[in-house]
């Protein structure tokens, strides 16, 4: 398992500047200004609305399209939690992070291969501050990325 801290890229701090719920960011923009999203990103959005979270998925002025993964490999959405919906709901990283946990374990049944699962995540810091999450590693080791994300969101180091 590896889980590595960066800094956003542009296009996400500049879409966490506008945020402050729960949003799906997109991987890139493609050569026609639309966002390109995983193609899970919707199937996740839905799941979540069923656990009374609601959560959106960032579109540009050119709307968006979705990437289709075709490995054993689950990339997810880059996934941002803003204050808003933190303060409002207390316990949406875990009910996040367990939907994203059945999901994956949905999404690898039956398959023998190797697995991994990379998932980047954008906290607000409790001093406004943004961290990118990131991580890489077996399905199985997923649910504990749950304490990193809230360690770094209740961080306060400048």
């Amino acid at each position: 398992m590896t889980i590595e801290l960066t800094e956003p890229n542009g296009l996400e701090a500049e879409l966490a500047s506008s945020h402050e719920n729960l949003v799906f960011f997109p991987r890139k923009v493609d050569s026609n200004g639309r966002y390109q999203h995983e193609s899970s990103a919707i199937t996740i959005r839905k799941l979540l609305r069923e656990q009374g979270i609601d959560a959106e998925v960032a579109e540009g002025d050119a709307g968006r399209s979705d990437i289709q993964e075709n490995a054993f490999e689950l990339i997810l959405p880059v996934i941002f939690v803003g204050a808003a919906c933190a303060t409002a709901n207390p316990h949406v990283y875990t009910i996040l992070i367990n939907v994203l946990s059945s999901y994956i374990y949905d999404f690898f049944q039956g398959i023998q291969d190797d697995k991994k699962v990379r998932a980047s995540f954008v906290v607000r810091k409790a001093n406004g501050q943004l961290t990118k999450i990131r991580y890489s590693g077996p399905p199985e080791q997923f649910k504990d990325i749950k304490d990193i994300i809230e360690a770094e969101r209740d961080d306060d180091r400048e």
